[in-house]
């Protein structure tokens, strides 16, 4: 029987990364409820604190958070001291690669932006222009802080190869296939680790680490845009699947006869509840034309007809969403991207027939909710990249 060791660096490294985490996705937080949620003793948090404070990555202050919970609510005379992220501490560069631009943001590891950007791309982009752009958004954002950029994350339209750092072939992209962008940003950033997930996944951890799954470890973010995606969430890690190709809840069928869909199957969500499907089918057979989502959505609350169809649309998504929910056994499904402008009718009814048609229907009840990013949860999910990284100890920020 071979006898594995335990690294005692490992476990303090361990440690160390894991209080970090808590401090990074608390508005502030103090060491007794550090204590409580890590489980480690006074004296290893007192040392691990105190060596973070020395690096520069987190300070003490008296000030007030509203996640701090009962430990300060219940408290009485001295204001608690309260651990946060320091003013001199890493930041992160995150870029998203849409299909029509690029949009970047300068952040904090707490997820707060300190500068933006965005750059469009034009009908004749290639392989090579379209790095110039996504390397002069990623090199303008690091420009913008004196401050150490621990990484750069890159979120993607898909297919990626997340472990190559590849984007590979997406659909009607300008023709382009197999761009290392990973490698090609670092170079041009002096070396700077740089990640990539596809876009949803990547709202999937904004989501997870400072959005409304923080403390929910089995959700499914639904991105609603020219197509349909989806980031998974389960036991609290982001599923990639066996090759990094997961969540592809667009192309799940729910009608064997219907559409012919780009992806050579028949009846797909994404047919008829992408926003562009979902507006040309919609005008295909109304007088009263809707220019884009937000205009037909207000005349269903007024139109008959426009009503009746949003609910169908509704129904159709619900319908997805329970296979896709039978399979993974989600508490919570967040809508996000464009979705995020569904009108609370809209959810509350995917929410409800969700819950019909689900397989434990009356045993449990899975909540329907908006992201918390309005649609820009893929750009601040694509610097939630970096922070994920270095919460799961593949990126150190104390070299």
């Amino acid at each position: 029987m071979t006898k594995s060791g335990v690294n005692i660096s490992d476990i303090k490294e361990n440690n160390r990364t894991l209080i970090l985490k808590h401090i990074c996705t608390n508005s502030g937080i103090s060491r007794i409820e550090l204590a409580r949620v890590t489980g480690l003793t006074k004296m290893t948090l007192t040392n691990i604190t105190n060596d973070l404070i020395k690096a520069g990555l987190i300070r003490e202050s008296t000030e007030t958070s509203e996640n701090a919970g009962q430990t300060i609510s219940n408290s009485v005379g001295r204001k608690p001291i309260m651990l946060t992220i320091s003013e001199d501490s890493p930041v992160a560069v995150g870029v998203w690669v849409s299909r029509d631009y690029c949009a970047g943001v300068l952040t904090d590891l707490k997820a707060n932006i300190i500068a933006e950007n965005r750059i469009d791309f034009v009908e004749n982009e290639n392989k090579d222009t379209l790095m110039e752009k996504v390397i002069a958004c990623a090199k303008y954002l690091c420009g913008k802080s004196q401050r150490k950029v621990v990484g750069v994350g890159i979120s993607s339209i898909g297919p990626v190869d997340v472990r190559r750092g590849i984007l590979l072939k997406p659909a009607n992209f300008y023709g382009i296939a197999n761009l290392n962008v990973c490698a090609e940003v670092s170079e041009a950033l002096g070396g700077i680790p740089t990640y990539i997930e596809k876009d949803m996944d990547a709202s999937a951890l904004a989501e997870r680490y400072f959005g409304n799954g923080k403390n929910t470890p089995n959700f499914i973010y639904v991105g609603i845009t020219n197509g349909i995606g989806s980031g998974i969430i389960s036991g609290g890690e982001l599923f990639h699947g066996g090759s990094g190709f997961g969540g592809e809840f667009g192309h799940t069928s729910i009608d064997y006869k219907g559409e012919l869909c780009h992806c050579k199957n028949r009846g797909c969500i994404e047919m008829y509840a992408s926003v562009p499907n979902i507006l040309n089918n919609y005008n295909k057979k109304q007088e009263n034309k809707a220019k884009d989502l937000s205009e037909l959505i207000e005349l269903s609350q007024k139109d008959i007809g426009a009503r009746e169809y949003i609910e169908d649309i509704c129904e159709k998504l619900a319908i997805a969403l329970a296979s896709l929910s039978n399979v993974l056994d989600p508490s919570t499904i967040i809508i996000g991207h464009e979705g995020y402008y569904f009108s609370d009718y809209m959810l509350k009814i995917i929410e409800k027939r969700l819950n019909d048609y689900i397989l434990v229907s009356g045993y449990k009840k899975i909540k329907v909710q908006r992201s918390d990013f309005e649609d820009g949860a893929s750009i601040i999910g694509a610097a939630t990249i970096v922070m994920d990284k270095i919460f799961n100890n593949e990126l150190s920020v104390l070299n």
